[in-house]
């Protein structure tokens, strides 16, 4: 399944398929893809991933594409040498989904 352009998603033009996704997974994700790439231009890619779920209710499939550009494009635009950190952190927020 190809992901929404970001196009489509800004212009409404696509329905969603919002799911309970641990965010952590998707991070994981991301990072193993894009390991071996930050290695091999000597990047550093650390990821402090917290000890508790972090749990949204997101479209996964667009969410993973979100998170793997994110990730792509910071170790492309790290100088040799350098290092990307990734964290994740919940704000507290009021719950919009309650009755």
């Amino acid at each position: 399944m190809t992901p929404p352009s970001p196009a489509r998603l800004r212009d409404g033009k696509v329905d969603l398929n919002e799911v309970q996704v641990d965010l952590r997974d998707i991070i994981d994700d991301a990072v193993m893809m894009l390991e071996s790439m930050s290695n091999a231009q000597g990047i550093a890619l650390q990821w402090d991933r917290p000890e508790t779920p972090v749990v949204a209710l997101v479209d996964q499939t667009a969410i993973r594409q979100i998170a793997i550009n994110l990730v792509n494009s910071a170790v492309k635009y790290t100088a040799k040498g350098g290092m990307v950190t990734l964290g994740l952190r919940r704000y507290p927020t009021a719950d919009c989904h309650s009755q």
